[in-house]
């Protein structure tokens, strides 16, 4: 889903930071195996939006599966577990 709520500080801080849109796919529980049942649709996003910064939740169950393909799609760099140094998100952005 396409993420447009004003009033998200999430969303508020990544827009003030340049972020024209935010997608966000929430998951339930541990997809398995993950790409096949979301590889094809994530690729797809990915070549419409082109983003220039995915995230993933260092915890998330879909970041070491989809974590390097998504860099490798872009052609960027992937920051394994990646954690924030600052107590505030406006810090972190």
């Amino acid at each position: 889903m396409v993420v447009d709520q004003p009033g998200d500080p999430i969303a508020d801080a990544l827009s003030r930071a340049g972020a024209d849109r935010l997608v966000v796919a929430p998951t339930r529980g541990p997809v398995a195996p993950l790409w096949d049942a979301v590889g094809p649709a994530w690729q797809g996003v990915l070549d419409r939006v082109r983003p220039r910064v995915v995230l993933f939740g260092a915890d998330a169950p879909s970041a070491a599966e989809l974590g390097p393909r998504t860099a490798a799609r872009l052609g960027a760099r992937l920051f394994v577990r990646a954690r924030a140094a600052a107590q505030k998100l406006e810090d972190v952005i």
